[in-house]
């Protein structure tokens, strides 16, 4: 059975609340350039204040994807990032672990 990217966005957080982990969904981080406001970011889930956690759901993961986490991380201040591809064939799920 193949589950949509938004059933295991949505799913994923209520595993991790009953482990009793902290987790914030779509947070929200503002993009400064020169001073100046110039836009958003809005990560799937930070864990613990420390990690951010990107759901996909594609045939694999590609730059596109890991240079999306990383100007999160960039932008953020957070060190570990990790890409979590639940693949679109149903097959399984693959992941990658980026650090800043």
């Amino acid at each position: 059975m193949m589950l949509l990217n938004g059933v295991n966005r949505n799913a994923l957080p209520v595993e991790m609340r009953n482990l009793g982990l902290k987790v914030e969904i779509e947070k929200e981080f503002d993009v400064y350039y020169k001073g100046v406001l110039v836009g958003r970011y809005f990560a799937d889930n930070v864990v613990e204040d420390k990690i951010i956690l990107e759901i996909k759901a594609c045939n694999a993961l590609n730059e596109e994807h890991i240079a999306q986490l990383i100007n999160y991380l960039k932008i953020s201040g957070y060190k570990l990032g990790i890409l979590i591809n639940f693949q679109k064939d149903g097959t399984g799920f693959d992941f990658k672990r980026i650090v800043n």
